[in-house]
């Protein structure tokens, strides 16, 4: 699999039970996911690991958990009930994660 190249962006949000997080839009030429992140998960995302060591439930979309992975370069975020029955994906290059890193980080601190 080839990932396209993403933009990144991320800002203050609140989820529908009033958690302050941030919300992270992940883009590309062909698609986008939004996800909501509470901000106790913004530092568990530079310990993202592959499927084999679990993947790390972080963070809401369309109202389903999310599920983080990281495996042969590409960073998986796979949205549905777990992580073997979702409902659907996004997929993009690892070479993102320090900018995705950088971006909640940014917003958590002034969100805290």
């Amino acid at each position: 699999m080839d990932p396209e190249s993403v933009s990144i962006s991320a800002d203050s949000s609140i989820d529908e039970d009033g958690r302050k997080g941030v919300g992270i839009k992940i883009q590309s030429a062909s698609s986008e996911i939004n996800v909501f992140l509470p901000l106790k998960d913004v530092d568990a995302l530079s310990s993202l690991g592959s499927w084999a060591d679990r993947s790390r439930r972080m963070g809401t979309c369309a109202g389903a958990d999310c599920f983080w992975s990281i495996e042969h370069g590409v960073i998986s975020i796979l949205v549905g009930h777990d992580d073997e029955t979702w409902d659907f994906g996004f997929w993009f290059a690892e070479g993102n994660l320090r900018q995705l890193i950088q971006e909640a980080e940014s917003v958590s601190k002034s969100a805290a």
